[in-house]
């Protein structure tokens, strides 16, 4: 199966290359995150999201695919927020780093304290919260450092760009009601391309 790069842009490309020697060097995700860290933060930093790829639906989260690795063992999502719009909480399954790429985010994490024993059930109790702007970066590191909920809360689309372990619109995720306790298994899809019996359902 050959890559998909739907974005071609020195940026990121010049990440890309970062992360091809990182993959191959460790199998540790903390380190993964340590050397990417930087990098990702300059990406972050270039005008190198084509118009297509920033448009957002009325009321809706939208995943856009940039970049997947041939074994979909590593893959970049620019997910759009619309302003006022809430992301429901949400794990990533996978290790990965999450930045800011336009407007501004508000973030809660939240920690699971249940054992996972029951598929369907999921006691969550609220972590850190805190609010990111354009240039915010921060790592992702299944179980503890994986689930939160993002709202937009600027005056445009709040777009943030997360590299993960894995095919984040493809594979299968968890949407938590911290309330009811209830948990949901779903693919979120991508606006861009396909996957078969893909639920789509925005996070980012």
């Amino acid at each position: 199966m050959a890559v998909d790069l739907l974005v071609e842009h020195r940026a990121l490309t010049s990440f890309l290359g970062h992360l091809s020697g990182v993959l191959v060097s460790t199998r540790d995700p903390a380190e993964r995150i340590r050397r990417l860290l930087e990098p990702f933060r300059h990406m972050l930093m270039e005008d190198f999201l084509p118009p297509e790829y920033r448009e957002a639906r009325r009321g809706a989260v939208v995943q856009y695919l940039l970049y997947r690795s041939s074994d979909k063992s590593a893959s970049i999502v620019a997910t759009v927020i619309p302003p006022g719009v809430r992301a429901p909480v949400h794990d990533h399954g996978a290790w990965g780093l999450r930045g800011v790429y336009q407007g501004v985010q508000k973030e809660t994490a939240y920690l699971r304290q249940d054992d996972g024993a029951e598929v369907e059930r999921a006691l969550l109790i609220k972590g850190r919260r805190q609010r990111l702007r354009a240039g915010d970066v921060a790592g992702i590191i299944p179980p503890h450092v994986d689930i939160h909920e993002v709202e937009a809360t600027s005056k445009i689309p709040a777009i943030s760009i997360t590299l993960l372990g894995t095919d984040p619109g493809c594979q299968e995720r968890h949407v938590y009601d911290p309330r009811s306790r209830s948990v949901r298994t779903v693919r979120l899809g991508y606006a861009n391309v396909g996957c078969d019996e893909t639920e789509r359902e925005g996070t980012s």
